[in-house]
């Protein structure tokens, strides 16, 4: 049975990031399942990898700029995209993502991938710190960290449970990591039983989603985002805890007034809270 890609034209374009080798051997397996394949290298692909390389697996010219007109003079995103059946963009850095998203177009890659008329695969990859970006609330967990640190200085045993965050707590504390609102309240409950009292510095998600897909969603049924409220974890802690426990709560408000400040501790069932000004 002959391999379907036999013959076809794949341009594999590589993107600027440490798994850039690896698109070495992928354009190699591609020669190998004899396809013809033409390679794309970015500026800052070539960093971690030298053209001499793709053009010696292909037997082609590696495009590498725009305008090279001795052996693209047409253009190479012109030409690369006329002839191809497939173009395979690995890595696709988030530089390459965010630029496909929006349509800009100021290197070769971005207007080739702009002109392309066939299927384009992107294989993303960067550091995790790159593409997790949540719609969320920028919480930068400094308070929680001067906090923890005045009361690991007042000899005090200190839990933090913590978002993502890039603020450097303190080795003496007790470091529990967690991603959700509800990772944070289940990890909250189960220590409740061993601590004294509990500082509610984070900004968790006041929302959620209401449900989550399998699969791909019909685009016949539109897409409506539905959310529903996330358990409120300090009022959670508060109404559970024990005789001698103690909550104390935070309040952000955009015009610091303390009345909404007042009916939150009495909802909340907490001892203290911290206004906060958001103006």
């Amino acid at each position: 049975m002959p391999d379907p890609l036999a013959g076809r034209e794949i341009v594999v374009a590589v993107g600027g990031g440490i798994a850039a080798y690896k698109a070495a051997a992928l354009t190699s397996s591609l020669v190998q399942r004899q396809a013809a394949v033409s390679a794309l290298l970015t500026a800052n692909a070539r960093r971690f990898i030298g053209a001499a390389t793709f053009a010696a697996l292909t037997g082609r010219p590696v495009a590498t700029r725009s305008f090279d007109p001795g052996r693209f003079p047409l253009g190479a995103h012109i030409e690369l995209a006329q002839r191809a059946d497939l173009i395979v963009v690995a890595p696709a850095t988030a530089d390459v993502l965010a630029k496909a998203a929006q349509g800009i177009a100021d290197d070769l890659l971005s207007t080739l991938l702009l002109c392309a008329e066939c299927p384009v695969l992107l294989a993303p990859a960067m550091n995790a710190a790159m593409w997790a970006k949540p719609l969320t609330n920028a919480s930068s967990g400094r308070m929680a960290a001067a906090i923890a640190r005045a009361a690991v200085a007042a000899g005090h045993q200190v839990t933090i449970v913590s978002g993502p965050v890039s603020v450097r707590y303190p080795s003496a504390a007790a470091l529990v990591p967690v991603v959700t609102t509800g990772e944070m309240l289940a990890a909250c409950l189960e220590r409740l039983p061993h601590i004294d009292g509990v500082i509610a510095t984070a900004a968790p998600c006041d929302f959620e989603p209401a449900s989550r897909a399998a699969g791909k969603l019909p685009r016949q049924q539109g897409l409506c985002l539905e959310l529903k409220p996330t358990r409120d974890v300090i009022a959670t802690l508060a109404r559970r805890a024990a005789e001698g426990q103690w909550m104390v709560a935070f309040a952000l408000e955009p015009d610091g007034n303390p009345k909404r400040a007042l009916e939150k501790i009495t909802a909340k069932r907490c001892d203290l809270i911290v206004l906060n000004d958001l103006s």
